[in-house]
């Protein structure tokens, strides 16, 4: 229902951050 596609939606966005997190992570790494 609305609760689940809502936790649904969390997770997606924490999972993109994280995505987005470790590619600067690597670019940082990588210029370093």
């Amino acid at each position: 229902m609305l609760s689940r596609s809502m936790i649904i939606f969390l997770d997606f966005r924490l999972m993109y951050r994280i995505l987005i997190g470790c590619t600067k992570l690597s670019i940082c790494c990588r210029f370093r």
